[in-house]
């Protein structure tokens, strides 16, 4: 990893997935907080919580790709936090729709566009042969995003997630209310993570001009986290 003192770039201009979750609401405060960034374009169904001069939203439901190729032209980067889950969708196929479709698709788009940067939050155990039906669809994305060949990936695969949802989702609330508990006993790559330490790893990776595929799991995102300028 870059030190900070080497990561100082041109602005950029990006493009933000999934802003009304717990990771997408912190990368875009951190985006708004940035000289690094000079324009964020949010995508979806929902205005975001507050207004700024940097930010700009559109309307997208994200299930018309053809609708939303406009919005990936001269985007520097593309922030994918998309994901729900299985309870909430009510199916795995509306489940897949969301966490495989809209992602692949808005992956196929910012390729199509040009867009040399594309990072999106998957998940610990990601892998195309796991059993869990959530873990197999994260390992599907990514290897479909792979295929896309982008001039750099970046694949974030965070355990549990800590902070507080607006949104009800029991199960995840009684672990994190009990993660300490059981935390200690995962490998530190797969262990629970703050949004906020995602965030702030997403946007210090993107402002890197590598090339190639990168791949975090927990331990690596709390180190690249600590060394975003506070």
């Amino acid at each position: 990893m870059d030190k900070p003192g080497s990561l100082h770039r041109p602005q950029r201009r990006v493009l933000l997935l999934g802003y009304s979750g717990l990771v997408g609401q912190a990368l875009l405060e951190l985006c708004i907080k940035s000289d690094q960034v000079y324009e964020i374009l949010c995508l979806g169904r929902t205005q975001p919580p507050f207004t700024h001069y940097k930010l700009r939203w559109e309307h997208s439901t994200l299930l018309e790709p053809g609708t939303d190729a406009g919005h990936y032209t001269a985007i520097d980067r593309v922030f994918c936090c998309l994901g729900t889950t299985l309870r909430k969708a009510g199916s795995l196929e509306a489940f897949r729709r969301v966490d495989y479709q809209m992602v692949v698709d808005a992956g196929i788009l910012a390729r199509q566009a040009g867009v040399p940067y594309f990072g999106v939050v998957s998940s610990a155990g990601a892998n195309t042969q796991s059993r869990l039906p959530y873990a197999r669809t994260k390992g599907e994305v990514e290897d479909a995003l792979r295929r896309l060949e982008f001039d750099r990936l970046s694949l974030f695969r965070p355990g549990l997630l800590l902070g507080d949802r607006s949104e009800s989702r029991p199960a995840e609330y009684v672990a994190r209310l009990t993660y300490r508990l059981w935390d200690f006993l995962l490998p530190r790559s797969m262990a629970a993570v703050a949004a906020k330490e995602v965030a702030a790893a997403m946007l210090l990776d993107s402002l890197k001009d590598d090339q190639g595929t990168d791949v975090y799991d927990s331990r690596q995102i709390k180190i690249l986290a600590g060394l975003l300028p506070r």
